[in-house]
């Protein structure tokens, strides 16, 4: 029987295996018409869209320049018994080229791993416009929700995107040993020395060396304001906890 659930539960859930993609497939249209998969390592923009930071040299980037559609797998199926027991999404549309200072900072701070690759010339951020969405969320539950419900209206979240790389280093260092509280009484993280590297509408991400994690809200923060109520409610939250022996 198929497992029933509301709308705004699925996108809810979809947002989340979104934000937390560590790794997806790429498929391409080589110059023959076939198809061609890689493995990249996206990030997300603050109102959802998929980023990708790829080299000139790819194979993958030369076939988006000649032809710019593309599909992105984002895989939630990793550790799981039964993979097709679990969530996994296509995103369909086109790719194309986005150089703009404030993408290429977001990139680098979300996906630590790219920062060996901050000096290389040949490497450049990309944005996948989403026209088509696939959700399998388990046995049952596939949809094809509007993308326009997935992502958020730039217009909605243009005021938090354009104060979010200030907001990200205001509170991170004005407030680093809140962010320590945070990642270890909500996100059960042992060590020192995190940091508040992104905010978006959906929530927070945390980040210590090579490791990243995520603080999701219930509901949906749409400006500078929001999200700094937003973070002293999780604060809040964490001081209440009790930590576990």
């Amino acid at each position: 029987m198929a497992t029933v659930t509301r709308p705004e539960e699925e996108i809810r859930e979809a947002r989340r295996l979104l934000r937390a993609m560590p790794a997806a497939s790429l498929a391409t249209l080589d110059g023959d018409g076939f198809p061609y998969a890689a493995v990249v390592t996206p990030a997300t923009d603050v109102d959802g869209t998929p980023l990708l930071f790829v080299s000139d040299l790819a194979r993958h980037t030369r076939h988006l320049r000649r032809d710019p559609r593309a599909a992105l797998l984002v895989d939630g199926t990793r550790d799981l018994t039964t993979p097709l027991a679990g969530p996994r999404m296509t995103l369909t549309g086109r790719a194309v080229p986005a150089d703009d200072p404030r993408i290429r900072d977001r990139y680098l701070r979300l996906r630590p791993e790219a920062e060996r690759l901050r000096g290389l010339r040949d490497f450049h951020p990309w944005r996948l416009e989403v026209l088509r969405v696939h959700l399998v969320l388990g046995f049952g539950r596939v949809t094809d929700p509007d993308p326009a419900r997935l992502l958020h209206a730039p217009e909605e979240v243009a005021a938090l995107a354009a104060a979010e790389t200030d907001l990200v280093a205001q509170l991170d260092g004005e407030h680093a040993d809140l962010v320590q509280l945070l990642a270890s009484r909500l996100l059960g993280e042992e060590g020192g020395d995190w940091h508040l590297v992104g905010i978006d509408p959906d929530g927070f991400t945390l980040r210590r060396r090579q490791r990243v994690r995520r603080l999701d809200l219930e509901r949906p923060i749409r400006d500078p304001e929001a999200a700094r109520a937003a973070f002293l409610e999780l604060v809040r939250r964490a001081r209440t906890r009790t930590v576990e022996p």
